[in-house]
């Protein structure tokens, strides 16, 4: 199985992809919000230009979940984790854990220390899988999502 799945950093032809998948988990639980759409619609700017980066998880070439380390400016943290989803089709198999370690361990090649995320106590088994990562509760900074009640960090 894993074999079969992939990590690769996205390029402009996973653009469709990074937008259906995102918007898909995001509208089911939630709503869209401006700080979505904006990170959504334009990934080269919001993410890749600002030192950030995004993986896109392939499973036999399909594009099937999506994650994004946002550079921070911020004094103890280096990176936000941010738009980490699986497809539907593909839940279960653990791949939600091994983008996690993947966007992980990428942070830790690129030298961060410490990386952030912003969450929601909805999401029973996105924190589930965040702690099983190593992330505990912290106190955070303001979202810029009305979603997001459960910050919590990881330090590597």
């Amino acid at each position: 199985m894993a074999n079969r799945l992939q990590f690769v950093p996205y390029t402009p032809a996973h653009a469709k992809a990074w937008f259906d998948l995102n918007e898909a988990w995001i509208s089911e639980n939630f709503t869209m919000e401006d700080s979505d759409y904006a990170s959504l619609r334009d990934p080269q700017g919001y993410f890749l230009d600002q030192d950030g980066h995004i993986l896109i998880a392939e499973y036999d070439g399909e594009p099937v979940g999506t994650g994004g380390l946002l550079k921070m400016e911020h004094s103890t943290y280096d990176y936000e984790l941010a738009k980490m989803c699986i497809s539907p089709k593909v839940q279960g198999r653990g791949f939600g854990l091994l983008l996690g370690q993947a966007l992980l361990h990428l942070a830790k090649e690129l030298g961060a220390t410490s990386v952030y995320l912003e969450s929601n106590d909805k999401l029973a088994s996105a924190l589930r899988l965040y702690q099983k990562l190593g992330f505990e509760d912290v106190d955070g900074r303001n979202s810029p999502y009305a979603r997001c009640n459960v910050k919590m960090a990881i330090a590597l």
